[in-house]
C-alpha cells in the first residue's frame, strides 16, 4: 500500500485486529477530544458509509491475504448507523478479510441510540460484543459530562442486549469529574454490576485541551487528587468483591472475558484502522488517516506515516504497555520476541526498581516477571516514566 505517497510493503506477523472509526454522534460529550462530528445529516452518514466500504476493499486488496480475529467499531457513536449501513460495512469486511470463526466483533454503543430492533439486527449480522458508554447513572452528572442518555435507557439497553443474544457486554464508567462524590461513584458501580456485564472499563477523567470541559474548567470544582485516588481504590475493591479481576490499569473482566482487541494494543500486536483518524500498527510501521472529512469523502485521503519504530523504541513501548497489565512484563517472553538486547537494556533497571519496591519481581519457569504493585497502579505513569528515563540514559542511571 501507499503511505505518505510512497509504496510500502506491510508484512503481518499473525492474525490482525481491525479498527473501524464511525465519526458521528448526536451530541458531542463535553470531555471528548476524539474525531467526531455531532448532528450531521443522514446523507452525510450515508456518504461516509459508502466511502468507508470502498476504502476497506481498496486497502485490503493492496495487502497480503489477511485474517482478523478482532474487529472494533469506535466513534463517535457507531450505533447511529442504520441496519442497512451496518450490513454493507460488515459485508465489505467479510469480502476483504478472513474473519476467524471465533472473531470478537465489538461496537461502541450509546444507550440512547440503540433500540431493540437495531440490537437484534447487529447481533444477527455478527456483532457479538457491546461496549456501552455509561459513565454515570446520575442525571446531574450526566448533564455535566454532556451525555444524552438516562439511567432508564441504560437499564433498558442492558435488558434488550441480552434479549438480542449478546453474551459479552462491557460498560464504560468515569470518575473524578466535577460534581461527583465518592457516594455517587459507588452507587454507579453498584448499578453497573447489578446489570451483570462481563467487562468494565473504569477511567479517571482526563481534561483534554480544546474540549468545553477544559475551556470552562475554572467554573467547575473538581475532586482533589486524594479523592480521585480513593475513587480508584473504591472501584478496585468493590469490583474484585463482585468477581471482576483487574487485568489492565483501567479494565476489569470476569474470567475469560478480557477485551481481546484491546489486548492487541497492549501486546504491540498488528492492528489495521479504517476511516478518518484511524490509526494502524503493522510490524514497526505506525500510520494513520487524517481527520479531514472532505478529502476522505472525495477518496483523496492518503495514510500518513506517524512513526517507523526503531528496535529501541519498540522495546520501550512493549515494556511500558506490558507493565500496564496485571500479568506484568515477562522477561522470557520479551527475550523470545526481541532477543538478549532487551534483557541487557532493561534488567538492570527493573531489578533496581524492584529493590526499591516500585516493582514486584516473581519467578516463573526460571524467568523473571515484573509487575507494578497494586498500591501504585493508579500512579503507574510515574513509575513507567522513571523506567524509560533510566533505560534511555543508562549512564545517568549507573551513577
Amino acid at each position: 500500500m501507499t503511505i505518505d505517497g510512497k509504496p510500502v510493503r506491510l508484512t503481518f506477523g499473525s492474525k490482525v485486529g481491525i479498527y473501524v472509526h464511525i465519526p458521528f454522534c448526536r451530541q458531542k460529550c463535553l470531555y471528548c477530544d476524539f474525531c467526531s462530528f455531532p448532528g450531521v445529516s443522514p446523507e452525510r452518514i450515508e456518504a461516509y458509509t459508502e466511502r468507508l466500504c470502498s476504502q476497506i476493499r481498496e486497502i485490503c486488496s493492496q495487502t497480503e491475504s489477511l485474517e482478523a480475529d478482532t474487529v472494533f467499531f469506535g466513534g463517535g457513536t457507531p450505533t447511529l448507523l442504520s441496519e442497512g449501513q451496518w450490513d454493507r460495512i460488515l459485508s465489505a469486511l467479510q469480502d476483504s478479510v478472513r474473519l476467524s470463526a471465533d472473531a470478537e466483533i465489538t461496537t461502541e454503543c450509546n444507550p440512547a441510540t440503540a433500540g431493540p430492533a437495531k440490537l437484534k439486527a447487529m447481533r444477527t449480522l455478527g456483532i457479538n460484543r457491546l461496549s456501552v458508554g455509561v459513565q454515570s447513572i446520575h442525571p446531574g452528572e450526566l448533564r455535566t459530562l454532556g451525555r444524552i442518555h438516562t439511567e432508564e435507557q441504560f437499564e433498558q439497553l442492558a435488558r434488550n442486549a441480552r434479549e438480542a443474544g449478546f453474551e459479552r457486554i462491557s460498560f464504560d464508567l468515569m470518575f473524578g469529574f466535577p460534581g461527583q462524590t465518592e457516594e455517587s461513584w459507588l452507587s454507579t458501580l453498584r448499578k453497573a454490576t447489578g446489570l451483570n456485564p462481563e467487562h468494565l472499563s473504569v477511567y479517571a477523567l482526563q481534561l483534554e485541551e480544546g474540549t468545553p470541559l477544559y475551556r470552562d474548567r475554572a467554573s467547575y470544582v473538581f475532586p482533589d487528587e486524594d479523592t480521585v485516588a480513593r475513587m480508584y481504590d473504591t472501584a478496585r475493591t468493590f469490583l474484585e468483591g463482585e468477581g471482576f479481576s483487574r487485568y489492565e490499569v483501567s479494565n476489569y473482566a470476569r474470567p475469560g472475558c478480557e477485551c481481546r482487541h484491546n489486548l492487541k494494543y497492549w501486546n504491540c500486536e498488528d492492528y489495521l484502522g479504517f476511516g478518518i483518524s484511524a490509526h494502524s500498527l503493522v510490524g514497526r510501521t505506525r500510520f494513520y488517516y487524517p481527520g479531514d472529512m472532505e478529502s476522505f469523502l472525495r477518496g483523496t485521503a492518503v495514510p500518513v506515516l506517524e512513526e517507523q519504530l526503531s528496535d529501541d523504541r519498540m522495546e520501550e513501548e512493549y515494556a511500558v504497555l506490558r507493565l500496564r497489565l496485571s500479568t506484568g512484563l515477562d522477561m522470557g517472553e520479551a527475550e523470545k520476541r526481541f532477543g538478549e538486547h532487551f534483557a541487557r537494556r532493561f534488567l538492570p533497571v527493573l531489578r533496581t526498581m524492584a529493590d526499591r519496591h516500585l516493582l514486584i519481581c516473581a519467578e516463573r519457569n526460571g524467568g523473571e516477571i515484573y509487575r507494578i504493585p497494586d498500591p501504585f497502579f493508579f500512579t503507574e505513569n510515574d513509575i513507567l516514566s522513571e523506567l524509560l528515563a533510566c533505560v534511555q540514559e543508562p549512564a545517568s542511571f549507573l551513577k
